[in-house]
């Protein structure tokens, strides 16, 4: 499955059909201070991580990094998208945050890993467990409680269903700290608690629904490609929530 995702992901590209948008996909993840994702795939390191960093997109980053990986093998940077999804071995200790460059932490491990023991990949019922086995899966962890947690913090959570409980608990410790939340989902706001109107009116919110929504500041039902393609209304509030300032058509010279 894995494997053609793989290749499936070489055709697709982030930027189709964004040469007019207002804000292309790559200028909006790089306003982030760090990415996490549960994505075992690799479509963003075929169409984001690897790409040449540009001033314009990037401002003074030096780069996109995985921490706690050995050095990858020089990538070509418009050659072919399958070497930028080729095997990486995962380091057993001293893992660091690279000062001047974006981390891109994949919090249930990669396809593409390896470790002395083989595959670095969590799935199935047990994911806590197993994180906790894995020594550059706790740290990250740890890193991504640390960051969400921190003062002034906004969290933007794009396709996530909130149906891993160790997510779940970290989410509930950032709104205890005050952490803004924004979700990009089909479902908006309506993801937390997806039982029947009719269960949700007689029987109340759901605990986590009850923990997060007083920290919920926003949320969008549109796909992101189609918001950032061509759906200014449906950008701004992205826009506002992540507190960027981008020249829109109607502002003038």
């Amino acid at each position: 499955m894995y494997d053609a995702m793989k290749l499936g992901f070489r055709s697709a590209h982030i930027e189709l059909r964004q040469t007019a948008s207002l804000l292309r996909t790559d200028r909006f993840l790089a306003h982030f201070d760090a990415i996490f994702t549960l994505n075992q795939d690799t479509y963003l390191e075929q169409h984001y991580v690897y790409q040449p960093v540009h001033q314009s997109t990037h401002g003074d980053r030096l780069g996109i990094d995985i921490p706690g990986l050995k050095e990858p093998a020089p990538i070509i940077e418009h050659g072919n998208q399958l070497t930028k999804a080729t095997v990486r071995y995962v380091l057993s200790e001293g893992f660091t945050l690279r000062d001047g460059w974006q981390p891109y932490i994949k919090l249930h491990g990669s396809y593409n890993w390896r470790s002395e023991g083989g595959h670095l990949l969590i799935v199935g019922g047990t994911t806590s467990i197993d994180i906790a086995r894995i020594p550059l899966l706790t740290w990250y962890h740890a890193q991504f409680r640390s960051m969400i947690t921190k003062p002034n913090t906004r969290l933007m959570i794009i396709g996530y269903g909130f149906g891993d409980e160790h997510i779940n608990e970290c989410l509930q410790s950032a709104a205890r700290a005050s952490t803004k939340l924004f979700i990009v989902d089909v479902l908006g706001a309506d993801v937390l608690d997806r039982r029947p109107a009719h269960i949700r009116q007689t029987q109340g919110p759901t605990p986590l629904l009850s923990a997060l929504r007083d920290s919920i500041v926003g949320a969008s039902r549109r796909p992101l490609r189609d918001t950032l393609d061509h759906d200014p209304v449906e950008l701004k509030k992205l826009v506002d929530f992540m507190q960027l300032k981008i020249k829109w058509v109607y502002d003038p010279l």
